[in-house]
């Protein structure tokens, strides 16, 4: 018998595309008729902000990383197949980790390390806190880099 989904969010992901744009903003690294353009097309394609951001030409995935990890006070990683352990595999289903642009790598006492690749959706976090019955350490990562350790591990 499968675990029950996640429900979805309320917030819609331009609103979290637009609050980690202001942290980039703030950071000098793009402008404001970057983002708005970024932001537009967010929400014509649901896609993520950094990966929009790549893909424009605006700014790479690393450098997103980098900003957001720097002004938010968390690590990020590029690679996540080598920190990821594989027992946390049944933690959460793959469609809730895909769906919320997340992924546990490991789970000590009642702490669970979840790669996320936004770390500002209170929600999210709140739904996986609820699910796990403890504690969330995020991290940031990449689009790319969570679908490929998704791949890995499902």
């Amino acid at each position: 018998m499968s675990e029950p989904s996640l429900p979805p969010s309320q917030e819609t992901p331009s609103s979290h595309a637009a609050r980690l744009g202001s942290i980039l903003l703030e950071a000098g690294v793009i402008d404001k008729p970057g983002l708005s353009r970024a932001l537009d097309r967010c929400t014509q394609t649901g896609e993520d902000l950094p990966a929009v951001l790549s893909i424009i030409g605006l700014l790479g995935d690393e450098d997103f990383l980098k900003v957001v990890s720097l002004k938010m006070g968390l690590p990020y990683f590029t690679s996540l197949e080598s920190v990821m352990d594989k027992a946390v595999k049944e933690l959460l289903p793959e469609e809730d980790c895909r769906r919320m642009g997340v992924i546990p790598l490991s789970k000590a006492d009642d702490t669970v390390t979840l790669a996320m690749i936004d770390p500002l959706d209170e929600e999210c976090l709140a739904q996986v806190r609820a699910k796990l019955g403890g504690q969330v350490l995020p991290l940031l990562t990449t689009r790319a880099a969570l679908d490929k350790a998704l791949d890995h591990l499902f």
